[in-house]
C-alpha cells in the first residue's frame, strides 16, 4: 500500500494527532479519521497511533494515498457524489518534487520574519473572505506563506496557518499584522488582550474639532438578521468598554463644510470603534455614510463614485492605521514602532483640502 508522508514542524509540536489529520483531510469526518487510525491507514512515525497521541516536531504522519484521492463514502444534496477537495498542503511524495509559483503582490511589507508579517494594507481589499469579494488578504497571505516554505525547502506546518491578528475594515488602510508561526500568533494575541500594543490612526472627519478629546463609551455590535455582511455597532451600556483619544492636527474645507484631520489613539479594539466614537460625538468620518457622514461621491458614497473635479476618485472614507507600538522586550524581534506611510490618494486629499497641515513624520 502506498503512503504519502507529512512532516510535523515546531508549529505542530504538542498538538493531537487526530486534529492534525483532520486538517489534512477536510472532507473526512472525525469518526472516519478514528477508523483510519484503528486500521493503520494513518500512521505516526511508521507505526499505529491513538487519536489523542501528541505530535512532536519532526514526526512523520503517513496517510494511505487512496484516502487523499477518493471522496468519503457519502453523497451530497440531491444524491450527487461529493468530490474530495485537494488539501491546501501538498504531501511530499517520496522522491518527488514540487513546482514553485511566482510570488504574490500583497502591498508593502513593513516587517517580516518567521513569526510575524506586517503589511501596509491597501484600500478596498477585505482582510478575510466573504461579502461577495473574490479576493481577500488572508488567502493571499496563506498562499504566499506556502510558496515561501516551498522555496526554502521546508515542508509547511501540518496544523498551523497564518492569519490576521487584528481587524481593519475593508475601507481602512495601514498597519495590519498576520501570524507566521504559532509563537507569533500566541504572543501577539495575548499582548493585544493585555493592552500592551499602542495603535494610532489618522482620519478625516466632518466638523471642526477644536481640541483634544477623550471618549470612553461601551460599544455593542448587535446580532443582525439577514445575509448582510455589514453589522453596525452602537453605543450601549450592554457593550464592552472602548477608549479613544482624538487630537486635531489641522482644519480645512470640503464642499464648503469644515473638516478636521485627527490623530487618533486607541487602547481597545472594538468593531468600528473609531467610526462610531467619532460619529457619536458629532464628528463622523467624511464619506462614512453608514455612521452619518456625508458621501464623497454623488448621492451615495457606496454606489456613485464619479470623480468630481479635484475630489478623491474611487475612495469613500479616509481612515489610516498609521502606527503600531510594541513592547521592547518582545520575543518576536519586532521593532518598538512600525509605521505605515499615508497612501497617495489620502495625501492628495490632504494637499487639496487641508493644505496647511504639516505632514512631516506621517509620510515616511
Amino acid at each position: 500500500m502506498d503512503f504519502l508522508d507529512f512532516t510535523a514542524d515546531e508549529n505542530d509540536n504538542g498538538r493531537r494527532l487526530d486534529r492534525i489529520v483532520r486538517r489534512l483531510m477536510p472532507n473526512h469526518s472525525l469518526g472516519m479519521v478514528y477508523k483510519y487510525l484503528r486500521k493503520g491507514l494513518v500512521r505516526q512515525n511508521g507505526g499505529r497511533a491513538k487519536p489523542d497521541s501528541r505530535v512532536a516536531s519532526g514526526d512523520t504522519i503517513s496517510i494511505a494515498a487512496f484516502l487523499l484521492q477518493d471522496s468519503p463514502a457519502s453523497d451530497g444534496p440531491g444524491g450527487e457524489r461529493r468530490e474530495q477537495q485537494t488539501p491546501e498542503l501538498k504531501p511530499r511524495k517520496r522522491g518527488g518534487e514540487q513546482k514553485v509559483s511566482p510570488q504574490l503582490e500583497l502591498g508593502t511589507d513593513l516587517f517580516l520574519n518567521s513569526h510575524i508579517r506586517i503589511i501596509n494594507k491597501p484600500y478596498d481589499i477585505p482582510v478575510q473572505g466573504g461579502g461577495g469579494s473574490s479576493i481577500s488578504l488572508d488567502k493571499l497571505i496563506l498562499r504566499d506563506y506556502l510558496l515561501r516554505q516551498q522555496e526554502s525547502g521546508l515542508p509547511p506546518s501540518l496544523s498551523f496557518r497564518p492569519g490576521p491578528l487584528h481587524r481593519l475594515d475593508r475601507k481602512t488602510t495601514g498597519v495590519l499584522a498576520f501570524s507566521q508561526s504559532l509563537l507569533g500568533a500566541q504572543w501577539f494575541s495575548q499582548a493585544l488582550k493585555d493592552h500592551l500594543m499602542g495603535k494610532e490612526y489618522l482620519a478625516i472627519v466632518e466638523g471642526r474639532l477644536a481640541k483634544r478629546q477623550h471618549w470612553q463609551e461601551e460599544i455593542l455590535r448587535p446580532r443582525q438578521k439577514g445575509d448582510s455582511t455589514f453589522h453596525q455597532s452602537v453605543v450601549s451600556p450592554e457593550g464592552k468598554e472602548a477608549d479613544t483619544v482624538a487630537l486635531p492636527l489641522g482644519w480645512g474645507k470640503f464642499r464648503g463644510k469644515d473638516i478636521t484631520l485627527l490623530h487618533i489613539v486607541i487602547t481597545t479594539g472594538r468593531t468600528h470603534q473609531i467610526r462610531l466614537h467619532c460619529s457619536h460625538h458629532g464628528f463622523p468620518l467624511l464619506g462614512d455614510t453608514s455612521y452619518g457622514g456625508s458621501p464623497l461621491h454623488g448621492k451615495t458614497g457606496r454606489h456613485h463614485r464619479k470623480s468630481l473635479g479635484s475630489e478623491p476618485p474611487q475612495q469613500e472614507l479616509f481612515l489610516h492605521a498609521w502606527k503600531l507600538s510594541v513592547p521592547r522586550d518582545n520575543p518576536l524581534s519586532l521593532p518598538p514602532q512600525i509605521t505605515a506611510p499615508i497612501p497617495e490618494i489620502f495625501q492628495n486629499m490632504l494637499a487639496t483640502h487641508l493644505p496647511e497641515i504639516d505632514l512631516n513624520g506621517y509620510i515616511i
